[in-house]
């Protein structure tokens, strides 16, 4: 059965090869991101779905099977602020 996944961080390294593997067997991801280096949001999306010949589907079921946090910026501040505050 078809599973939906809210992604956090799948535009990044990890996020991005988790997703296009949730895609290839037919799972539906949603992507929460944002841009970066001048990229935006979307223009990152489709160079993951490029990879595997996809299109952009804005057409989702809500709320998700699953949500995954992928977000390894959000998880690198948290740990420097935890350090800060504990020395």
């Amino acid at each position: 059965m078809r599973k939906t996944f809210l992604l956090t961080g799948g535009t990044g390294f990890l996020g991005s090869l988790f997703a296009v593997e949730l895609i290839k067997r037919g799972d539906k991801v949603i992507f929460l991101g944002r841009s970066k280096n001048n990229e935006s949001f979307r223009e990152r999306i489709k160079k993951i779905l490029d990879l595997i010949n996809k299109d952009i589907d804005n057409q989702f079921h809500f709320p998700p099977d699953f949500i995954k946090n992928i977000a390894i910026n959000f998880i690198k501040k948290f740990e420097e602020n935890a350090q800060k505050i504990t020395q």
